[in-house]
């Protein structure tokens, strides 16, 4: 599988390489992000597998948000270099957890169903901080009970909807190259 997706970014234009490129440190970004020790302490995000695809769909919804709004040149390839970056990690984790090849795509089907729904319903939901409350109540694994579950999504939502705005303030008439250096600077930085 490595070698023709290696045999794959050879044919590419080299744009389209570098975009390639770049998508992987953004998804990087996105994930150092959704690993931060403060979403699963202050914000009660459960630390299991649930929780963090959840929460690195969230961040990486929030980067392919900003891409679109901000009508980034290269929008649509870094997007589905995202998108495909972020579906061969949930494969290599659920394979190194132990799941075998005959039950992942089972699995990958499940996940990315939820994740696909999520995704789209929150970029939808972006420019508006209470449309984004009952979106991520719905689809974030927290620790609370469920009586709780409304107020930690609405501290959570308060987050999201900082990082989306600050995402949106990064200038894109840069290069690609330095835009996406700031963004994944403003990720890898991020301090609520």
């Amino acid at each position: 599988m490595l070698r023709s997706f290696l045999e794959i970014c050879d044919r590419m234009r080299p744009s389209t390489r570098a975009s390639y490129a770049h998508a992987k440190q953004l998804y990087l970004a996105a994930v150092g992000l959704a690993r931060q020790e403060l979403f699963y302490r202050d914000y009660d995000i459960c630390d299991d597998r649930d929780g963090r695809i959840g929460n690195i769909t969230m961040m990486v919804t929030l980067m392919m948000a900003a891409l679109k709004q901000q009508q980034h040149p290269r929008e649509k390839v870094l997007r589905q270099a995202l998108s495909n970056h972020m579906v061969k990690d949930i494969e290599a984790n659920l394979r190194e957890m132990g799941v075998g090849d005959l039950a992942i795509p089972h699995r990958m089907r499940k996940i990315l169903k939820h994740v696909l729904g999520f995704s789209k319903n929150l970029s939808n939901a972006l420019e508006n901080k209470d449309d984004i409350i009952p979106i991520i109540a719905r689809n974030v694994v927290f620790k609370t009970a469920i009586e709780d579950k409304n107020a930690a999504a609405i501290q959570l939502s308060d987050v999201i909807y900082q990082i989306y705005h600050q995402a949106l303030e990064i200038s894109v008439n840069h290069n690609e190259a330095v835009y996406i250096s700031q963004l994944c600077h403003l990720y890898n930085n991020f301090k609520s």
